[in-house]
């Protein structure tokens, strides 16, 4: 099928992709059971998180050919020259919440996209969270008493939806060779805006350039 024309590519790891169907069958006859016994919502949102926990079982590597790359970089004595900087691609940010609508107080500086919490508002109020992802028609900003922003640091784009790798592994394969905050910075942004906004509301060109000089 699909999985295994992918493994033969070298784009699929077939191991990663059986303990993924694996652990989704077992979490989906978990949630059966607890949708049958009514179970709370948390329950079910425990349920749901480990359904899309897509990231594989890892045991510790034993040989050098199954070490990651940047632990093979490390171990033939390559190190951090330049510092780098990561620019995460379209929807893969993490946005905030830091201003909002009353059905929206309790997500005060969580994520309105990206995380579990996205979920869990999406189940709880669709209609609230459409409202606080949209932007102005109009000017293309925020709405009026609505304020979304990009998420910080590594962690604004190295998961989405807890458990599916973004950046992570990068930033994992080049910490191995020396890399850590002082030499690496994850430049995240609002994607939802045209370039003149970013411009605009968050200044983020002159920003990016001044980490960068």
């Amino acid at each position: 099928g699909v999985p295994f024309g992918l493994h033969r590519c070298g784009l699929y790891q077939m191991d990663a992709f059986d303990s993924y169907v694996q652990r989704s069958h077992e979490a989906l006859r978990r949630s059966q059971e607890a949708l049958l016994g009514q179970a709370s919502g948390d329950v079910l949102l425990g349920q749901l998180r480990e359904l899309m926990d897509f990231t594989p079982r890892q045991e510790a590597p034993t040989r050098i050919d199954e070490l990651r790359p940047g632990q093979r970089a490390a171990v033939s004595g390559l190190r951090k020259r330049h510092p780098v900087v990561l620019v995460p691609g379209i929807v893969t940010t993490g946005l905030e919440l830091w201003e909002g609508e009353p059905c929206a107080k309790a997500f005060f500086r969580q994520r309105m996209w990206g995380t579990m919490t996205m979920v869990q508002q999406m189940m709880l109020n669709t209609k609230c969270w459409l409202r606080h992802m949209a932007l102005n028609a109009t000017s293309g900003s925020d709405p009026e008493k609505i304020r979304l922003r990009a998420a910080q640091g590594f962690e604004a784009a190295d998961y989405v939806l807890g458990g599916y790798w973004v950046w992570s592994r990068l930033i994992e394969n080049l910490a191995d060779v020396g890399y850590d905050p002082s030499t690496m910075h994850m430049a995240a942004y609002d994607w939802r805006l045209a370039f003149h906004m970013l411009e605009e509301r968050d200044q983020y060109f002159p920003r990016l350039t001044g980490v960068i000089e």
